[in-house]
């Protein structure tokens, strides 16, 4: 790790941080992104692909190598995107131990907006991509979904939360009313695609789980939406039957 950090000094030096020490800056750990091709789920273990990268809790995008994005662009083309990208946040929570960076590594929609995914897809597909409300007016304004090649439709859920123990609404944070939902939003490319199933509905209700995961019911109504695709999830941290997967989380939940 000293000679890690010793490489880290002479980046930050040559870009001109003279006080720039990644222990005190929070240092992230060296990431390693995972593949994994659903042929079956049950039989498949996470296939390492990956490569290092290195940030610092407040300014993420600072220092990076050229391959951060390791193993992409995948060689096969896919008709549904499913995204759950890992924001990143720069308000008084997200420097403690509540918020985002504290519980896994976090991107500026710079970084996201410029992953191949573009390169992915076939010219007639769906996007669906979880966003938070803090972040709603950047996202938009940053163009993330235009650049991986989509249009904005609609909001395809709302995933209203329950408590991880009970039916009853869970009780977020925020700075304003208390946080209890998540929107996943719809983008197409092309045509879009035939919808199959013509009753799913755009409100989930759900239990939440660990930070930031999402509920399995999303991806069992897109299966049902929209049939027999081939379905890629992008920053996954579980496989799901149906859905090939990508992120550095991988299988962690």
């Amino acid at each position: 790790m000293s000679n890690d950090i010793d490489n880290f000094k002479e980046i930050a030096k040559k870009l001109g941080l003279k006080s720039y020490d990644p222990l005190k800056e929070g240092l992230y750990d060296l990431t390693e992104y995972f593949v994994i091709r659903n042929d079956n789920v049950k039989d498949l273990d996470p296939e390492p692909i990956g490569e290092t990268f290195l940030a610092t809790s407040d300014k993420p995008d600072i220092i990076r190598n050229d391959c951060v994005y390791k193993g992409l662009p995948l060689e096969q083309k896919y008709s549904i995107i499913y995204a759950d990208p890992c924001w990143s946040y720069r308000d008084k929570m997200n420097a403690g131990n509540r918020g985002a960076a504290f519980k896994y590594n976090t991107e500026g929609e710079e970084w996201i907006g410029n992953m191949p995914v573009k390169e992915m897809v076939e010219d007639d597909a769906i996007l669906f991509m979880w966003v938070t409300f803090p972040k709603l007016w950047e996202i938009a304004a940053s163009g993330v979904m235009q650049k991986w090649g989509f249009e904005y439709k609609t909001i395809g859920f709302v995933w209203v939360k329950r408590n991880a123990k009970s039916d009853s609404l869970a009780i977020g944070g925020g700075s304003y009313t208390r946080s209890n939902a998540e929107i996943c939003l719809i983008g197409k490319r092309g045509k879009g695609l035939k919808r199959e199933d013509a009753s799913i509905r755009s409100i989930l209700m759900d239990r939440r789980g660990a930070h930031s995961e999402k509920p399995e019911e999303a991806r069992r109504r897109i299966r049902k939406l929209y049939g027999k695709q081939k379905r890629l999830e992008l920053f996954a941290r579980t496989a799901s039957e149906g859905f090939d997967a990508w992120g550095n989380e991988v299988g962690k939940l």
